[in-house]
């Protein structure tokens, strides 16, 4: 029998909740299944590292780990190095990001193993701008790996732009994990009545997501509907910029802040509706998660949502930066039973058939191993 395929993964905050990370955690523990022999380097704060190290990879239990306190590109690559040499060097990369792009591509011509580097998001947040603004060393090196990933048209437009050789792309969308986000679970208890109507966002305080522009749409939606809630379930750095506007906006106890939570599919069976007001996404983990629930969404009209979302057949979108487009959608989800049943059902379907965990881990091993069968 041949010895399995090893595989460096290499994403920073392996224990952080944002999209990306749980993609990479998915992603580890369906390679691990498939056979592969993966190894995840992964960084934390010097701070957190005590408590950290030895822990299992989150949502992947069985790969192992290394979590570097730093991630000053020698040192970091250096400490990774040495623990993938202890544990016989691997076959074959994976970067989760540009960043740790440019680290695996390093490593990968020390061990002489081809690199794949994954992009997480277009648009101004995304990783082709930030190339564009950072070291034009960095932007050649990253163009060298052997394949680029993306996970929606418009990061692939934006790579070829870039100057990535079209014949190194290869589109592997993000995955859910069906079974997980279709489980039963009691409905997550919130400081409001039960009859509440609540509106759900799931995401990192952040500009990118405009959790301003959802609390000015939801304004608007609570001064003729008094009883529904608007449930944060997320912290970031723009925390308490939000919550000043709630309070100015006179919403009160009904702008709901919950900090980051665990019970994401409980808060899920809370929901009547859930809202992604982002002005850019790669595939949105949060967006994918709720339609596996079975929540009727409405999302912005940006890359990576709109090829999740179809207007009207199972979620709605809006233009992104316009309060009173989501204020309407939220309104019609929230108004009519019958369309938010429908969308909800829909929605389901459309994440089953197209970004299944599974057929994503699939196109990964099947990359991988082609990676490293034509070296």
């Amino acid at each position: 029998m041949s010895a399995p395929l090893r595989v460096g993964l290499v994403c920073y905050r392996v224990d952080g909740r944002a999209g990306m990370e749980r993609q990479a955690g998915l992603l580890a523990a369906g390679l691990a299944r498939r056979g592969l022999a993966v190894r995840y380097v992964s960084t934390c704060t010097p701070r957190e590292w005590p408590a950290l190290a030895g822990r299992p990879v989150p949502r992947a239990p069985g790969v192992p780990v290394v979590r570097v306190p730093v991630t000053r590109t020698p040192l970091f690559e250096a400490a990774a190095l040495a623990w993938l040499l202890r544990r016989g060097g691997v076959d074959a990369l994976a970067g989760i990001g540009y960043r740790c792009g440019a680290h695996a591509v390093r490593l990968g011509r020390v061990l002489r193993a081809p690199v794949a580097v994954k992009y997480a998001c277009a648009g101004e947040h995304g990783d082709f701008a930030l190339l564009a603004r950072g070291d034009p060393a960095e932007r050649a090196l990253v163009r060298t790996a052997a394949r680029h990933v993306w996970i929606n048209e418009a990061i692939r437009d934006e790579a070829l732009a870039a100057g990535v050789p079209g014949e190194r792309l290869v589109g592997i969308p993000n995955g859910v994990d069906l079974a997980a986000w279709s489980a039963a679970a009691a409905p997550a208890p919130l400081p409001c009545p039960p009859e509440a109507p609540v509106v759900l966002f799931v995401g990192r305080l952040t500009a990118q997501k405009r959790v301003d522009v959802l609390l000015e749409a939801f304004a608007r939606v609570a001064a003729s509907r008094p009883t529904a809630r608007l449930a944060l379930a997320g912290a970031g750095p723009l925390e308490a910029a939000l919550r000043a506007q709630a309070r100015a906006a006179g919403l009160g106890e009904r702008a709901l802040f919950l900090g980051e939570r665990e019970d994401v599919l409980a808060l899920h069976r809370r929901a009547g509706a859930f809202v992604l007001p982002s002005d850019g996404e790669g595939v949105p983990n949060a967006l994918l998660e709720a339609m596996a629930a079975g929540v009727p969404a409405v999302a912005t009209d940006v890359p990576g949502s709109r090829e999740v979302v179809r207007d009207g057949v199972d979620g709605l979108l809006v233009p992104a930066g316009d309060p009173g487009a989501l204020a309407g959608a939220i309104g019609r989800l929230l108004d009519d039973p019958g369309l938010a049943a429908r969308l909800g059902a829909a929605g389901r379907a459309r994440v089953a058939a197209g970004w299944d965990m599974e057929r994503v881990a699939d196109a990964w091993a099947g990359l991988l191993r082609g990676m490293v069968e034509g070296r």
